[in-house]
């Protein structure tokens, strides 16, 4: 009798938390309309054309040299700033900076061209060539050796980084935990038999 209660018991347990999983993982919310005052982000870039974004929400693409974007001032403030063109280094910067209301919150931006490097020489009578594309201004070399001959060709190039979002907490791991025991103890109790 008791090991059919502890039996029922876990099974319900398993039960709870496989469904619990299921919910968690397929809620959707619907977002919510935030109201309030507004202030505005004036970015100024050197490149018409380059796509803007905060915090991977595309917010417009710069034309004349600038792109007003409102915001919220009661909304979560935006973190970084991301601003792309084909043919420019990416250009990533943390927001610091939150307008209040009716205020307006200048950030310059300067893209960078990418080249495009060829580089070719003659190795005992055969021609090589060959090319990459980098950015400046840092340095990036190519060398190319063979029977006598060596060439080498420096062209700038950039490095750049991307800071990492902030971890977010998940409510479904524990849940998953929790039915992973569950299942545990009746596979437990069924090789018992």
């Amino acid at each position: 009798m008791k090991k059919m209660v502890l039996i029922a018991f876990l099974i319900g347990i398993a039960l709870i938390g496989c469904v619990s999983a299921l919910t968690v993982g397929t809620q959707t919310t619907t977002p919510q309309m935030i109201g309030g005052d507004k202030g505005t982000y004036l970015i100024k870039a050197n490149v018409d054309g380059a796509s803007v974004t905060f915090d991977h929400d595309p917010m417009g693409v710069i034309a004349n040299g600038q792109l007003l974007v409102e915001v919220y001032t009661t909304g979560t403030p935006y973190r970084v700033m991301t601003v792309e063109k084909t043919g420019y280094a990416v250009y990533t910067a943390n927001i610091t900076k939150v307008p209040a209301k009716n205020e307006t919150v200048e950030m310059d931006v300067t893209l960078v061209p990418l080249a495009t490097m060829t580089t070719s020489a003659k190795v005992n009578g055969t021609a090589t060539q060959t090319a990459a594309n980098v950015s400046a201004p840092s340095t990036a070399s190519v060398n190319m050796t063979g029977v006598g001959t060596e060439l080498t060709t420096s062209v700038p190039t950039q490095i750049t980084t991307t800071p990492l979002p902030a971890p977010t907490k998940s409510a479904s791991a524990p849940v998953l935990v929790f039915a992973a025991f569950g299942i545990v103890g009746i596979l437990a109790l069924r090789s018992r038999h």
